[in-house]
């Protein structure tokens, strides 16, 4: 016990003096590190759970990882032990988006949750420029697939503040699409709202990343709800853009502070450029049929 105590206390004070030294340990660990996700990439590709993947994503679910479970429970053995020996802070998150995504495989939400958690530590809370893919998502999506949609909304909000920042996020059409379905579980209109806010096919957010199959079935959703208030699309965006939260009646009525918002130019350009986009990318093009209750999916379910 005393030789133990004098090894920490020698390897504390070799920390507090030469903090800006890694030690030959944790350089190891950052290899095994690599060394992993190598692994984890050549087996999901190479996965038969790749076809089945790609067809719950054009159905509107989030796309997990297609890594093998037992494969995920190997390598999350792995990550964990060369975890404890990594101290900075940009190869822990990558250590901690490892985990989750090998949490997702293995379908273990606890160490999911553990990772998510841990990472939002180190940003105060806020998914930022440093936080590693697929956090939080992953966790939003199976607490969704689990039915808790209070927890699944909770992420999917940090999710959607990092499609904010200027790294494309991965899989932004999916977040997107089914932080709305499962907002729209508590209110509709604020579910439009927020796909206005943070869909790319509304706005210039996340530009540049991929187009996935869950942009297309966001549109025509937004569509159904629209009609469900008694209005069109373009006039739901116009609308719901306009007016403070909670200060529209339930029918639809238009109240006299809705209209002086107006007087703002830029927020009138902004919705003019939204209904725009949203006219010409609808016209004469084929429309895909809005999700229904009649779906077996699990979006559609979660509706």
């Amino acid at each position: 016990d005393l030789l133990n105590a004098l090894k920490k206390k020698a390897l504390k004070k070799k920390r507090k003096y030469s903090s800006h030294i890694i030690l030959l340990e944790e350089v190891l660990s950052t290899f095994e590190l690599a060394n992993a996700e190598i692994l984890r990439l050549l087996f999901k590709n190479s996965s038969t759970l790749v076809a089945d993947e790609l067809r719950r994503e054009s159905c509107g679910y989030y796309p997990r990882d297609t890594l093998p479970p037992s494969v995920a429970t190997y390598l999350s053995k792995k990550t964990l032990k060369v975890s404890k020996h990594i101290h900075d802070e940009r190869s822990q998150q990558a250590c901690l988006g490892m985990l989750c995504v090998l949490g997702e495989s293995s379908n273990d939400v606890n160490q999911m949750r553990a990772s998510v958690d841990k990472s939002m530590v180190y940003t105060e809370g806020k998914v930022t420029e440093t936080t590693p893919c697929p956090i939080p998502e992953a966790l939003a999506a199976q607490y969704q697939e689990r039915g808790d949609l209070e927890e699944a909304l909770h992420y999917y909000k940090l999710a959607l503040e990092g499609i904010r920042t200027f790294v494309p996020r991965q899989k932004t059409d999916s977040i997107v699409l089914n932080a709305c379905l499962v907002q729209a579980q508590y209110d509709k209109k604020e579910a439009l709202k927020m796909a206005f806010e943070f869909s790319p096919f509304f706005n210039e957010i996340q530009q540049y990343s991929i187009v996935g199959p869950a942009r297309g079935i966001l549109v025509q959703q937004c569509i159904a709800w629209a009609g469900e208030f008694g209005i069109s699309l373009e006039d739901a965006i116009e609308k719901f853009m306009n007016e403070d939260k909670g200060n529209i009646e339930e029918d639809g009525a238009t109240t006299e502070n809705n209209l002086d918002i107006f007087e703002d130019d830029n927020r009138r350009g902004e919705i003019r450029k939204k209904r725009t986009i949203v006219r010409h990318s609808l016209m004469g093009g084929g429309r895909r049929k809005a999700i229904q209750r009649t779906n077996t999916c699990l979006n559609c379910i979660v509706m």
